[in-house]
């Protein structure tokens, strides 16, 4: 009831005042909204960056039939265009600061990726690139998440968000420009900003140095072929 009204402060004695304020949230403690900002920086990367349409929930726990907790720093309703008709599709994102990702996120996500098939699994850091323990625990669940569910639409597609995307300006294909390298080359080979499962497959091989999904199917099915 008091949370509008004014008070008067005994500016001229400071040694009368009572009562003071104090930061809360994010704020409140040292390095205490690291957390938040990769968060928030993730929910600006879909909407804006991408310039998507997106519904999220920030930070959940849920349960399913008194089984396994599930959780997630932030999931997504997304749609690609504001403007017209078009897929919507369902993201879970694990986020990190700049520690790294380890197997029990990993084992998170696959537990999300296994209750919602088709759904986009984002592993999103501020760091800039990933270390070789992270790409060796990642690697199996990509390609889990790469086979087919149904039409052409894969299983559970892994994204990978780091600092560069993260903190891009504007257009995702400038960023990319911006950070030179192997980066660089992939503008204008893939759709980018147009189309989510692309830029999976890009985010893929840049960070986790792994062969293209149509390439990945392509030897699957060598394989097969050859064990007929």
């Amino acid at each position: 009831s008091k949370c509008l009204e004014h008070f008067p402060i005994p500016s001229h004695s400071p040694d009368d005042i009572k009562w003071s304020y104090r930061t809360f949230g994010p704020f409140s403690l040292p390095n205490q909204s690291y957390g938040v900002f990769s968060v928030l920086l993730t929910l600006r990367f879909f909407s804006q960056v991408l310039e998507a349409a997106i519904t999220p929930m920030m930070s959940f726990d849920a349960s399913k039939e008194n089984k396994k907790k599930i959780e997630a720093d932030l999931g997504l309703l997304f749609q690609k265009s504001k403007f017209r008709t078009s897929a919507t599709e369902l993201i879970f994102v694990e986020c990190k600061t700049y520690n790294n990702i380890d197997m029990r996120d990993v084992e998170r996500m696959s537990f999300l990726g296994n209750q919602f098939p088709g759904a986009v699994l984002v592993f999103a850091t501020l760091k800039r690139s990933l270390a070789e323990k992270e790409k060796k625990i990642l690697r199996p669940l990509v390609n889990r998440g790469r086979k087919y569910w149904k039409a052409d639409h894969p299983f559970n597609p892994v994204l990978i968000l780091t600092g560069i995307e993260l903190f891009a300006e504007s257009e995702l294909e400038e960023a990319w420009k911006e950070a030179g390298g192997t980066h660089a080359k992939f503008v204008g080979n893939y759709r980018l900003s147009d189309d989510l499962f692309e830029l999976c497959d890009a985010t893929q091989q840049l960070y986790l140095n792994m062969k293209s999904r149509y390439e990945w199917l392509e030897k699957i099915e060598k394989k097969k072929d050859i064990a007929q």
